[in-house]
């Protein structure tokens, strides 16, 4: 079993075509009908629902999206379901359906369709240093995406986006494979850290088959594979990200919490979810050496890590003063720009 979600991108280019809009409330639906009556012609009137008949659907979306008439919550409650000529009208079709501020936003998100349509993803790799050695640990696998004109879209880009068109699903599986066929093209034994949204996973056993398929394909050993829970997803159902993680922990995979100490990382949390590493938030980090706050948050978290059997990471070092600071507490890996920019050939010496 394949999850379709992850594995589908939305059509835009429709053309002319037939558009069914559902609105649930009386008061909008009308003033939907009189709006919608300048911008294409109304085949059908129901109780519900405007059979439309449209010349091209990304015009009549944008334009019926910029009408100054509507408000933006009202996008939320406009439900719009294109149909081309060519198709029938049945229960598959109907999966299709999205509101009008996510046609909005995806019609508007061409490049990062073009990214996932055509698998334009890259992985960069940066180096995790074990402090107790000063030798490289492993790497972070990182995710960029190149658009049609050759530029590279950011990861916060990306993801923002495929948020605002329910895209996330597909981003974030194609992110997770990008970064284990790349690593195993550069031949990377260490431990691999590849972040994940517990948002874009509802079944692990469906949603990760293809991750998991991959590792196999390439015999990696599942204890270097450490998946990072990012902290952008902010964590509202604690049982569903937890069920996640046993499901990694059952295959052998080892477990990161991204950005501690940023936000969601409550102590039961931590108790909870008992990572294998605890990976404290980069701002926590800056200028830690001059600020007695983000040295209690650290010196906390460390704690913590001795009672749950965790190894603490340090994200962002870019000082000497950082450094030497998180040396002199004891954290266990170190992470940053003063040992080392994310780079697609990863760095094999200090």
């Amino acid at each position: 079993m394949t999850c379709k979600r992850c594995n589908s991108v939305p059509k835009t280019n429709y053309g002319k075509c037939k558009a069914y809009i559902s609105i649930p409330i009386d008061e909008l639906f009308i003033k939907v009908k009189d709006i919608i009556g300048t911008y294409a012609n109304v085949i059908s009137i129901k109780e519900d629902y405007l059979e439309v008949e449209v010349e091209d659907f990304e015009s009549f979306i944008i334009n019926l999206g910029a009408d100054k008439k509507l408000f933006e919550k009202e996008k939320d409650d406009i439900n719009v379901l294109p149909i081309s000529y060519a198709d029938v009208l049945n229960f598959s079709a109907f999966s299709k359906t999205k509101t009008l501020q996510k046609w909005v936003n995806t019609i508007k998100s061409k490049d990062l369709i073009y990214i996932l349509c055509n698998k334009k993803l890259i992985t960069l790799f940066q180096p995790i240093i074990n402090i107790k050695n000063n030798e490289i640990f492993g790497y972070e696998a990182l995710t960029r995406g190149i658009k049609e004109n050759g530029t590279i879209m950011p990861p916060f880009e990306m993801f923002n986006l495929a948020k605002k068109c329910d895209l996330i699903f597909n981003l974030d599986r194609q992110a997770r494979e990008a970064a284990i066929n790349n690593s195993a093209k550069k031949n990377i034994k260490k431990n691999l850290f590849i972040n994940f949204l517990p948002s874009a996973i509802y079944d692990p056993s469906v949603c990760l088959k293809t991750t998991t398929e991959l590792i196999n394909k390439y015999n990696l050993n599942p204890s270097d594979i450490v998946f990072e829970v990012v902290e952008t997803d902010q964590i509202t159902d604690i049982n569903h990200l937890n069920n996640i993680l046993n499901f990694y922990r059952n295959k052998d995979f080892n477990i990161a919490l991204d950005d501690v100490g940023s936000g969601y990382s409550s102590l039961t949390n931590l108790a909870i979810l008992s990572p294998n590493y605890i990976k404290v938030d980069m701002e926590i980090i800056r200028d830690i050496h001059k600020n007695r706050l983000k040295q209690a948050i650290l010196d906390a978290l460390i704690s913590i890590s001795k009672s749950i059997d965790s190894k603490v990471l340090a994200e962002g070092v870019e000082t000497k003063e950082e450094f030497q600071y998180v040396l002199a507490k004891g954290v266990d890996l170190v992470q940053g720009y003063y040992f080392g920019k994310p780079t697609e050939e990863p760095l094999l010496h200090l």
